[in-house]
């Protein structure tokens, strides 16, 4: 009931800007993340982040009469363990897991042509990062993360024609900073 009690009177909701780097067979995507998350302390040391991060790239060639628009949408659930190394300067480690969906739409610039993929991945994430916290005595504190995932391919979907080279596994890399705000406690 202790930890309980804990978890409701030491919540953190803030916000993450960040850019992804994509790897998939030969190919490196690049796209923006936004997002908002929620910290729950369980102790002084042990959180549990609830993450959503939306991607979006949209590239254009009109030498090959190409356009791209990637948008991706993932969940993430995070267990880290915070260690304190000097005033209120802390170093971020854990594991988490979650569910992503990405949308790739490849259409042509001038021609008539559209087609459509879609994945769903399960990824296994390893967290590493640095957090200031309390800046300026304030309530707010801001961390720097970098988070490499393996992302699983659990589905696919396309109405295209040639099949994507993304069918396989992705790895990727995250690197996302969060500005967040801790509410007082109860």
């Amino acid at each position: 009931m202790s930890t309980l009690f804990n978890c409701l009177h030491a919540q953190e909701l803030g916000i993450k800007l960040g850019s992804s780097f994509i790897k998939n067979n030969s190919t490196i995507n690049k796209p923006a993340n936004i997002g908002i998350y929620y910290n729950e302390k369980i102790s002084d040391k042990i959180n549990i982040s609830t993450t959503y991060l939306h991607s979006i790239k949209k590239q254009e060639n009109a030498e090959i009469d190409f356009q791209t628009n990637f948008k991706g949408h993932n969940i993430f659930i995070d267990f880290l363990y915070d260690v304190n190394i000097k005033n209120n300067f802390y170093i971020k480690f854990g594991l988490g897991s979650g569910y992503s969906a990405y949308n790739i739409t490849n259409q042509g610039i001038i021609s008539n042509w559209i087609n459509f993929i879609e994945y769903h991945y399960i990824p296994a994430r390893l967290i590493l990062g640095f957090e200031y916290k309390n800046i300026l005595d304030s309530p707010i504190s801001c961390e720097i993360l970098a988070t490499p995932s393996y992302m699983f391919n659990i589905y696919q979907k396309t109405d295209a024609i040639m099949l994507s080279n993304n069918t396989n596994d992705l790895k990727i890399l995250n690197l996302i900073l969060g500005i967040k705000y801790t509410f007082k406690q109860i």
